[in-house]
C-alpha cells in the first residue's frame, strides 16, 4: 500500500500521529510505503516522526518537492505553497508508483484502511468524500471558474484532505498542468488552493467514497463511528486542546509516538472548542463567510519565484 502525506516541522507531530493512526488499526500482514513530501522538516523531526516504527512493515521515504511550477501561484491567510505539493504528486512519486492514497497530516485513522486502498477506481482518476459545506462546485467557495469550464450547477464537490488517486491516470490526463492552468486563470478569485483547482480538473472524472472515509469532528452524527477523523479547520488538536471523544482518541495516539505526553496549552481553545458547538455559532455563522472573504482579500498573495541553486564552491 502506498500512502503519500507532506508536512513541515509545524506539522511534524500530527503527521507522526497520523502514521501511527494507520499502523494501529491496519492488518499487521500489510506492508505499507508512506512517500512523505518534505516542506521543511529537520533531521530531528524526521527521527523522531519514525522512531519506533517497524522496518519489516513501513518504509518512510522523504521526497524533496521542486516547486519552480509553482511561481505565481494565490495564496491566502496562513496557507504557504506547500498546499500545491499535492497537485504534484504524479510527477514528486515517479512512474514506477501506480496508485497512490492521499492522507492529510491532520486525519485520525480510526479503521483498517486497507479496504480503502483496495476500492478499484474504474474509469474515474480518484476517489473522494464529497464535501458537507461547499457540497458543490457552485457553491460558495466552491470552484470560481466552473461556469468558464461549462460545468453543471449541481456538480459535486469533493474535500480533497483523503483521495485515493490512479497516478497512471491522471500522468496520461495531465492533470497536473491542468491544475496549474487553471490556479493562473483564477488567480484572483480562488480560495481553496489545491482543493478548487483538483475539483476543476477532475470534475465527472471522479467517485464518491463513504463519507465515513473523512468527517470533521462537527459533522459527525450522534452514535456514528467514521473511519478516519479530519481536524480540519483551525482549531486542531496539537494547537488547542479539546475535550471531545475525537481529541480524546486523538492524544491516546499521539501518547503512542515520540511526542508522548505533550499537550497543547493554549487557553484559548477551550474557549474556542466551546464556541464551535455553541449556540452563539449557530448564531453568527452567517457572518463567517463575510469575515473569511475580508481576511482572504486582505492577506491574498502569489507564490514568489523559487531562488536558484549554485553549486558550492570548494
Amino acid at each position: 500500500m502506498v500512502i503519500a502525506c507532506g508536512a513541515d516541522s509545524a506539522y511534524a507531530c500530527p503527521l507522526a500521529v497520523m502514521i501511527r493512526s494507520v499502523l494501529l488499526h491496519t492488518n499487521s500482514t500489510r506492508r505499507i510505503d508512506f512517500h512523505v513530501i518534505d516542506s521543511g522538516l529537520t533531521l530531528e523531526d524526521r527521527v523522531r516522526i519514525g522512531r519506533g516504527l517497524d522496518p519489516r512493515r513501513v518504509t518512510l521515504r522523504w521526497v524533496s518537492p521542486r516547486r519552480e511550477s509553482l511561481t505565481g501561484l494565490p495564496l491566502w491567510g496562513r496557507m504557504s505553497a506547500a498546499t500545491y505539493d499535492k497537485l504534484l504528486l504524479p510527477e514528486l512519486l515517479g512512474p514506477e508508483v501506480h496508485r497512490a492514497l492521499w492522507l492529510d497530516a491532520d486525519l485520525l485513522v480510526l479503521s483498517d484502511i486497507g479496504p480503502l486502498w483496495e476500492l478499484p477506481t474504474g474509469e474515474n482518476l480518484a476517489l473522494a468524500v464529497t464535501d458537507l459545506l461547499v457540497p458543490t462546485v457552485s457553491s460558495p467557495f466552491g470552484v470560481a471558474g466552473w461556469q468558464t469550464l461549462r460545468l453543471d450547477a449541481t456538480t459535486p464537490y469533493f474535500n480533497a484532505g483523503v483521495l485515493v488517486l490512479d497516478l497512471d491516470a491522471c500522468r496520461t490526463a495531465q492533470i497536473t498542468q491542468a491544475a496549474l492552468r487553471y490556479l493562473h486563470e483564477h488567480h484572483d478569485h480562488v480560495y481553496f488552493w489545491d482543493q478548487e483547482a483538483l475539483n476543476a480538473v477532475l470534475a465527472g472524472r471522479w467517485a464518491p467514497l463513504d463519507p465515513a472515509w473523512n468527517r470533521s469532528p462537527g459533522q459527525i452524527p450522534d452514535g456514528s463511528s467514521p473511519h478516519l477523523v479530519h481536524f480540519s479547520g483551525n482549531l486542531k488538536p496539537w494547537l488547542h486542546p479539546g475535550t471531545s471523544r475525537w481529541h480524546q482518541l486523538y492524544y491516546a495516539c499521539l501518547d503512542q509516538t515520540d511526542w508522548a505526553g505533550w499537550r497543547p496549552s493554549s487557553r484559548a481553545g477551550r474557549w474556542l472548542g466551546w464556541y464551535q458547538h455553541s449556540f452563539l455559532r449557530r448564531g453568527v455563522r452567517r457572518l463567517e463567510p463575510w469575515v473569511m472573504r475580508a481576511w482572504r482579500f486582505r492577506t491574498m498573495r502569489s507564490i514568489p519565484p523559487t531562488p536558484p541553486s549554485f553549486p558550492a564552491i570548494l
